[in-house]
């Protein structure tokens, strides 16, 4: 369990980038990261990593392989407090899943 301090700064660095990606569209940032080259689904992450949008046997795939970038914070409440904006962890994990969905859509 993570102490008041540590908690803190773990969630002052985690909701500010859930915060910018929410402003973004998942699927112009997904298709920007496959022309960048980045094939790397992104993972919700608190107490262990979620790969969203894709099937129970590609998300072991995803995980067993390690073709992620986690999202800090998004898969917990750990963040829920007066900093958090209401909803952010609904809104975050289904940005995930359209990033997710767009990137295994160009999966052959």
């Amino acid at each position: 369990m993570f102490n008041s301090v540590v908690h803190a700064d773990y969630c002052d660095n985690a909701i500010p980038e859930m915060k910018r990606l929410l402003k973004s569209n998942p699927v112009n940032d997904a298709q920007k990261s496959l022309h960048a080259g980045d094939k790397r689904f992104l993972a919700s992450y608190g107490f262990t990593y979620l790969i969203l949008g894709v099937s129970s046997e590609k998300s072991v795939e995803i995980l067993k392989s390690e073709n992620y970038r986690a999202i800090e914070g998004s898969g917990s409440n750990l963040c829920s407090w007066p900093a958090s904006p209401p909803n952010l962890f609904n809104d975050i994990n289904n940005y995930i899943k359209i990033y997710n969905k767009t990137i295994l859509s160009t999966e052959h």
